[in-house]
């Protein structure tokens, strides 16, 4: 049997994408001048600044963010990990391991949210396994969040095990 991967692409992924493609082309076009060699040489050049400037939405993300987790106390880290609206669940989990903290408390409430009724629980979830506790993460190779909720609890009885 075949093992499929799923892909998941974020907004931020999409920009980066479309940035290094602009590049692409505009660094074909303006290559061109200098013949051949020239258009491939731009190609190279436009797509490696188009991956760069796509990258900055990405990267000024990841630093807000960091910067309002470092503000939180372990505390309000804690109780915004079991709100039910937590869509940030790994960072939560990476914020607290950052400061030395014992994640594997928190490893039944990952457990439950891949378990859940809600497909949107269940990504959020599967985030945060991936994030906080990748050993845990291999053994759910084949784990699909859009499976259905059925067949997502089969599979992370595993975890249980």
């Amino acid at each position: 049997m075949r093992e499929e991967k799923v892909i998941v692409i974020t907004l931020v992924d999409l920009i980066q994408l479309i940035f290094a493609f602009l590049g692409l082309g505009f660094g074909m076009i303006a290559g061109q001048k200098g013949g051949v060699l020239g258009a491939i040489t731009g190609a190279i050049v436009g797509f490696v600044i188009g991956v760069y400037l796509g990258s900055l939405p990405k990267r000024a993300t990841i630093r807000r963010e960091r910067r309002k987790f470092s503000q939180l106390t372990v505390g309000q880290l804690r109780e915004g990990l079991y709100d039910s609206k937590c869509m940030t669940p790994n960072y939560f989990l990476m914020e607290l391991k950052s400061r030395g903290e014992n994640v594997q408390e928190h490893f039944a409430l990952v457990v439950r949210m891949m378990e859940s009724d809600s497909f949107l629980r269940r990504q959020f979830g599967y985030a945060a396994l991936l994030s906080a506790f990748p050993d845990q993460a291999r053994k759910l190779r084949h784990y699909r969040p859009a499976e259905s909720p059925e067949v997502c609890r089969e599979k992370v009885s595993v975890l249980r095990g």
